[in-house]
């Protein structure tokens, strides 16, 4: 496991989130134990020196006031406390004045000499007269706590009574409660280790999963995609990886389509071009072989000069439709009038015509829109030269215009023969052409439909194409009308 890893993150973060809440619990649980043992204590010294209080009240109340105790009543003498090795002096409880003069009545010849072990402590009980005192002291090395009960006697003194026992056992349970907690800390700190490991791997198994299946996907695989489960947050990256993939998938299969159709449209404007640069080598190579009369070179020239012209068309084409999907064409725009506009198109000579009859029409007068009128002439060129070249010599062809849903439809209709429905999906593909052969001799390549889509498209506006075999073809652009 890598320590940059975020395994090793969530791992680490685990622990210290676990360590920084347990050990102010330690200090919670040390804290509460030792104001335990200590309130034992306390409970025990405070019902010590009460009882002594109240032998104190009986004995002055049996002597009327008088600090030596009743006939009745044996004396003690203080004893020594063994601690180990250490004698310590621990005398019972003893009644001490505001002076630090023991007045206690139960004891003899030893009572002289007792002091308070802390005056000030003493003090501060007397200066209170309610309250217990609890302190702890040292007395030659040795612990005791001590406790300074106020009491007030009947001849109005108020006294403290000293009562005191050794706290040797409360610091061993200290002790061993300090190195209890201690040792719980490494445990702890494995236990939450090991926790936050299995925990981590358990979270990350489904991140892993998702890598393992993502490293297998290529582009010959693309179409794989990850299991989802559940309603977490890996459910909802599995969701969104998929989306990423579909999305993917349809970029590859458009970049293959479009790499397909570039591989194909090179390859047909190189047989194209070959064509008429064939007449031109040919033609002049025939030429340039040996003498020839005027006529022989008149008519190879006019060959290579309409095999230049089809180079001419081939190039300018590709020009056009090279300059529309780089964007590099700029439409000069302006307000073109459809019924004078169409009329100007019609009144054109166009070639090989023969006997076909073109005509217009226009729903109303004053339909406008804006475009690039030379664009949009050729648009038409290209239209009524394609309805010429597949319509008899009796033919009819129509160019029309209306209004429709606030657009302007322009149209090119023929009664040719037609163009089978398996067909029309491809018309607007360059260099597609329904009948090659045909079309070769009637000098289509199969751009001109490909322009007129372009042309629309650069206008923002809807090219459609609807035909019946037999029956004849529409070509319809719709454009904003104004």
């Amino acid at each position: 496991m890598r320590f940059g890893s975020v395994k090793f993150r969530l791992i680490f973060w685990n622990t210290a989130t676990v360590m920084a809440l347990f050990l102010p619990l330690l200090l919670v649980i040390y804290l509460a134990v030792n104001a335990l043992l200590i309130s034992s204590i306390d409970k025990k010294l405070l019902a010590r020196a009460e009882r002594c209080a109240d032998r104190i009240r009986d004995s002055f109340a049996m002597t009327n006031g008088r600090s030596v105790p009743p006939k009745n009543v044996e004396r003690k003498r203080i004893d020594m406390h063994e601690a180990g090795d250490l004698k310590v002096f621990l005398p019972p409880p003893i009644l001490f004045d505001g002076e630090g003069r023991p007045v206690d009545p139960f004891y003899g010849p030893d009572l002289p000499r007792l002091r308070p072990l802390n005056r000030e402590k003493m003090l501060e009980a007397l200066s209170n007269g309610r309250d217990p005192v609890f302190f702890f002291d040292e007395v030659n090395s040795y612990t005791l706590r001590v406790v300074y009960l106020p009491i007030r006697l009947d001849d109005g003194r108020t006294c403290a009574v000293q009562a005191l026992l050794p706290a040797s056992e409360l610091e061993e349970l200290k002790s061993l409660l300090t190195r209890i907690l201690l040792a719980m800390i490494p445990i702890v700190l494995l236990l939450s280790g090991l926790t936050g490991y299995a925990l981590t791997g358990s979270v990350l198994k489904p991140v892993r999963r998702i890598a393992e299946t993502v490293s297998e996907i290529n582009a010959s695989g693309i179409s794989r995609r990850l299991e989802s489960s559940g309603s977490d947050e890996f459910s909802s990256l599995v969701v969104t990886i998929n989306g990423m993939l579909d999305r993917l998938e349809e970029s590859f299969k458009a970049l293959r389509l479009a790499f397909e159709r570039e591989s194909q449209f090179t390859s047909d404007a190189s047989h194209e071009l070959r064509t008429p640069l064939t007449v031109i080598k040919a033609s002049a190579s025939l030429a340039l072989r040996s003498e020839r009369d005027a006529s022989y070179y008149r008519r190879t020239i006019e060959d290579v000069d309409k095999a230049s012209d089809s180079m001419l068309s081939i190039l300018e084409s590709l020009l056009i439709l090279a300059r529309s999907d780089g964007g590099a064409l700029r439409l000069s725009m302006e307000r073109i009038d459809v019924g004078e506009f169409l009329d100007s198109i019609v009144s054109m000579k166009f070639p090989k015509k023969g006997g076909r009859t073109i005509s217009f029409s226009v729903s109303e007068e004053g339909l406008a829109f804006m475009g690039d009128a030379g664009f949009v002439r050729r648009f038409f060129v290209n239209l009524i030269d394609n309805a010429i070249r597949y319509t008899g010599e009796d033919g009819r062809i129509t160019v029309s215009a209306c209004r429709e849903d606030g657009m302007v439809r322009l149209s090119v209709s023929d009664d040719g023969c037609g163009i089978g429905p398996e067909h029309i999906p491809h018309l607007t593909e360059r260099f597609y052409r329904v009948d090659k052969s045909r079309a070769r001799e009637d000098g289509g390549v199969g751009l001109g439909l490909a322009i007129c889509k372009s042309i629309v498209d650069m206008h923002s506006g809807r090219m459609e194409i609807s035909s019946e075999p037999g029956r004849g073809t529409v070509v319809s652009a719709l454009f904003a009308a104004l």
